[in-house]
């Protein structure tokens, strides 16, 4: 048998009709993007003083809806499966366009969440600002999914 073939920088290549062993690349971005937008799911989402809601405090109908109920799926549900998914799928080659749509699919909660907490307060009205209402969560699961959606 002749000695396997040599590739530039003296690394041995297989020898013909092997397949190379394939190799799991890592996306830091996209387990950083998973991780937060999990995280996002169990920090404050609403918070004002003596009291403030997490992910499961949040019916996911309020995403399209200003007269949901209390009941239902709450917002962290989908959210705990994309940001795991989306880290999960950094471990697997060849998932870049689903991890961007799952990092696309989890801003997409968050912007709604954003935009529906803005029509809540204009129709209260009063001197309350949506800004310094909303937790930690928007700021973090939105960082998430944006690095989901960049993700190499």
């Amino acid at each position: 048998m002749p000695p396997p073939a040599q590739a530039p920088g003296n690394v041995a290549l297989p020898p013909p009709g092997r397949a190379a062993p394939r190799r799991v690349g890592l996306q830091p971005l996209a387990i950083a993007g998973g991780i937060a937008v999990v995280l996002g799911v169990f920090l404050p989402w609403l918070s004002f003083p003596g009291s403030s809601s997490d992910g499961f405090d949040v019916p996911l109908s309020f995403l399209w809806s200003l007269e949901s109920g209390d009941g239902g799926i709450k917002m962290g549900i989908p959210l705990l499966v994309l940001g795991a998914a989306g880290a999960g799928l950094s471990f697997l080659p060849g998932t870049k366009q689903i991890r961007r749509l799952v990092g696309g699919l989890a801003l997409l909660i968050v912007v709604a969440y954003v935009v529906q907490l803005f029509r809540t307060v204009g129709r209260l009205g009063g001197d309350a600002n949506a800004f310094d209402l909303m937790g930690a969560a928007v700021y973090v699961a939105a960082a998430g999914g944006a690095l989901l959606s960049v993700s190499r």
